[in-house]
């Protein structure tokens, strides 16, 4: 059950041992512990599912990229060390640091007590934010809480929280159960019933976005007429394209540019990236990465976000090229020609998301990796359309953990009941960066009436979402 934050793991360096003791939680970084969410989700998941198991999450991070791992099941102190040895692992592998203690069960532990700019709370409101769904009192907060009238262990009453999150309803064994109303301190509010201290049943929920949801709920999460499961997404949905070859010419040379120049910035030896998978098959499951002489340059671009002349009008993104071309001016012509293809991708797939190209001689597959926003080009790989590749792991890069775990985002997926291509079916995250390529194409492009009428039929609801996304484009024109 090891889970990773990133899709694809990429690192440039060699890292050391981790040395912290199991059971040791986090302390302070508040965006190390926003790294830990993603991982608290999926066990918050598996924990509705298996109410009876018991879940740990064990974090590590560094310089902005995280590793973590979840496990679920029946004896926790086995549960941990198995979590905490996985989590080692990954970290040795991956150079993202010490691994700590996250979360048990549905207590997030990771501790604030000496941190001026995080805190449990501000944690909670980012996860909310973030997926959609609001925390639940824990029993150890239940027990600061205060009865400010009527009942609150079998009966009727009302129960507020040091946060200012407030119930008013009914009680049973010291749980909210039965109807009520549960007001969070951030304005959201649910109105229902409830049983053993969570909605379940027939309930409405209002956001403070003033985002609406009525209909049934299970164990504090909503509940669709029919649960689609992973396995039918991949193989029973239908898809429209074969792959996202029919958008050859969305963006042609003469295109716009927000590139401004490239510069030699010099050698590096040792490097080190991932090795991209061969052609014929379909997991990298051995020479992961590959250590690697190479020419650094920078590539700067336009920033129209930033007033001219200020040190963030700038865009840079590194490349860095294989010294295998043995040719340095082949090496410069590659890094410039992607250099230059970057620069005419729309403002929000470059601004702030990709830091760094890799590019390698020979011909395997593209990667890419969220957590490091590096991505791997393989220029010879001559089944991949440039421009197509580069939008689809840019999206990837910047996109996919903004969107893929919102409540909307799944609604939508659910509800269109298919997908843009056959590739999109594989998981969440490709589903991610085909659709957006093709809104790219749809709201960006001149591609035929036809192509737009079928992309819009077929996936209303995923481009009603990006569309309300408000994404920066510049230099591509859009127009929904």
């Amino acid at each position: 059950m090891k889970k990773i934050l990133a899709i694809l793991f990429l690192s440039f360096l060699w890292f050391g041992t981790t040395s912290a003791d199991i059971y040791e939680p986090g302390k302070n970084n508040f965006n190390c512990a926003i790294g830990g969410l993603d991982a608290y989700k999926e066990a918050q998941d598996f924990k509705r599912k298996n109410p009876k198991d018991n879940t740990v999450v064990y974090l590590s991070c560094n310089d902005g990229r995280w590793s973590w791992n979840w496990i679920g099941g029946k004896k926790l102190k086995s549960i941990h060390k198995k979590s905490f040895n996985e989590c080692k692992k990954n970290s040795n592998d991956r150079g993202t640091g010490e691994c700590f203690l996250f979360s048990i069960n549905d207590k997030i532990v990771w501790d604030f007590s000496n941190s001026d700019v995080g805190s449990i709370e501000l944690l909670k409101k980012t996860y909310t934010k973030k997926f959609g769904e609001n925390f639940y009192p824990t029993k150890e907060e239940s027990k600061t809480a205060g009865c400010m009238e009527g009942n609150c262990s079998d009966g009727k009453g009302t129960m507020q929280w040091s946060n200012g999150d407030k119930y008013t309803g009914e009680w049973k064994n010291g749980k909210s159960h039965g109807q009520g109303t549960m007001q969070w301190s951030n304005g959201d509010r649910y109105t229902g019933e409830w049983k053993n201290g969570k909605p379940d049943g027939q309930g409405a929920m209002v956001w403070t976005s003033g985002d609406e949801y009525v209909g049934v709920w299970k164990d504090g999460f909503r509940v669709k007429k029919k649960i689609i499961t992973k396995k039918e997404l991949r193989t029973k949905k239908k898809y429209i394209y074969k792959n996202l070859e029919i958008l050859r010419k969305i963006i042609k040379p003469d295109d716009p540019t927000n590139f401004i120049e490239l510069k030699f910035i010099r050698e590096g030896k040792n490097l080190r990236s991932p090795r991209g998978q061969a052609s014929n098959r379909r997991c990298p499951c051995k020479d992961l990465y590959i250590n690697f002489d190479g020419y650094i340059y920078h590539a700067y671009y336009k920033n129209i976000d930033h007033k001219a002349d200020t040190p963030n009008s700038v865009t840079k993104i590194e490349i860095v090229v294989n010294k295998d071309y043995k040719d340095s001016a082949k090496a410069k012509k590659h890094a410039l020609k992607y250099a230059k293809l970057v620069g005419q991708l729309p403002a929000f797939l470059r601004d702030k998301g990709i830091k760094r190209i890799v590019i390698h001689p020979g011909k395997r597959r593209w990667v890419a990796d969220s957590g490091s926003k590096v991505f791997v080009v393989y220029p010879s790989s001559d089944w991949y359309e440039p421009i197509l590749s580069l939008i689809h792991e840019a999206a990837h890069i910047t996109v996919d953990n903004k969107i893929i775990h919102h409540y909307k985002w799944k609604e939508a997926v659910a509800t269109d009941g298919k997908y843009i291509t056959e590739y999109a079916r594989r998981n969440e995250n490709e589903d991610s960066a085909e659709t957006i390529t093709f809104w790219v194409a749809l709201r960006c492009s001149n591609i035929s009436k036809g192509k737009k009428k079928r992309i819009l039929k077929s996936i209303p609801n995923r481009i009603k979402f990006l569309d309300e996304m408000n994404f920066k484009t510049d230099p591509m024109v859009c127009e929904k």
